[in-house]
């Protein structure tokens, strides 16, 4: 009785070893090829788009451009990418706008005016230029506020290496 029980288990395994079969079964895999979603790349749209309805398309850009803060030519590459797979731009617009995916431009428009910051500079451009508008009240506080924050953590950090270095452990 034993002997047959364990026959029945091991027949899966005997077939495996069989020559000419491979060791252990394999899940096949559905190999499957999607068409692709463009047939012709957005350049192409935009030449064909310029080609039949030149003013309709004009206004699109341009309305899209002001309202996005893009380059006339990025706009009409978007409106053809618009045009190619609305589903694919509506979701992709979505999602860039749910994780913050934006052009630098339309991020921070402020950015433009304000210098980068230069090696070994402390402040980032962005708070040099408020304190430079603020004058010199602003500039006096911002320095109080830096100064007793980097003596607490110069304090914070004194405390904790000494706590480190001190400390030992019960046996």
């Amino acid at each position: 009785m034993r002997f047959a029980a364990a026959l029945v288990l091991l027949a899966p395994l005997a077939r495996c070893l069989v020559p000419g079969r491979r060791t252990l079964p394999v899940a096949r895999r559905r190999i499957t090829r999607a068409a692709p979603l463009m047939v012709i790349s957005a350049e192409a749209m935009v030449s064909l788009q310029k080609l039949t309805n030149r003013e309709e398309f004009t206004k699109t850009v341009e309305a899209y451009a002001k309202q996005k803060r893009l380059s006339t030519r990025d706009a009409e590459l978007a409106y053809a990418g618009y045009l190619l797979d609305p589903d694919k731009f509506v979701l992709d617009a979505a999602a860039a706008d749910k994780l913050g995916n934006k052009p630098a431009a339309q991020r921070r428009p402020e950015a433009k005016s304000v210098k980068i910051a230069q090696a070994g500079q402390r402040r980032s451009p962005l708070l040099q230029a408020y304190i430079d508008e603020g004058g010199p009240e602003v500039k006096e506080r911002i320095e109080k506020f830096e100064r007793e924050n980097t003596i607490k953590a110069c304090a914070i950090i004194a405390a904790l290496m000494t706590f480190v270095i001190w400390y030992t452990p019960p046996v």
